[in-house]
């Protein structure tokens, strides 16, 4: 699969987890920074895709983007990463602010030493859908009133 395939697949596959997390999602009409906006608590969001890889039992991913001479870190200029695996077909949400360079990983299973400190765990980061969600995060609309009939504005 060609590299402009797996990241376009990698953007459906976020979109689709965010919207199955009950966010809302715009996609940018030019090219910009941030491939999609979510909502969530009447705030709007900036996300970088990015597919991440398998190794060793983590995922690890390159924030960076190719510029003209060099590439060029992105967390200044976002809100969240998203993140797709092909290897477990899971998506993750990382605030750009958690960053400090280039790359991340974030760990899925047990580390082979026993380590338990310093770990970026995945499930931490997961997107997961509104069924799964611990918390509500969306306000929920009062409709207060109604409008009486002939008063709205048709034209």
């Amino acid at each position: 699969m060609r590299s402009l395939d797996k990241g376009t697949l990698a953007e459906l596959k976020v979109r689709t987890a965010l919207a199955e997390s009950g966010r809302r999602t715009l996609t940018p009409d030019q090219v910009l920074e941030y491939d999609l906006v979510f909502e969530e608590n009447e705030k709007f969001y900036r996300v970088q895709v990015k597919k991440g890889k398998w190794k060793n039992g983590a995922i690890c991913i390159d924030i960076r983007r190719s510029g003209p001479t060099r590439p060029v870190e992105l967390y200044f200029e976002v809100d969240y990463f998203g993140v797709w695996c092909d290897t477990n077909d899971k998506c993750y949400l990382i605030p750009a602010g958690f960053l400090s360079g280039a790359y991340i990983n974030i760990r899925v299973e047990a580390t082979k030493n026993g380590q338990r400190s310093g770990i970026n765990w995945a499930k931490a980061f997961e997107i997961a859908p509104v069924a799964q969600r611990t918390e509500q995060r969306f306000p929920t609309p009062k409709v207060e009133g109604s409008i009486p009939s002939g008063s709205a504005n048709t034209s």
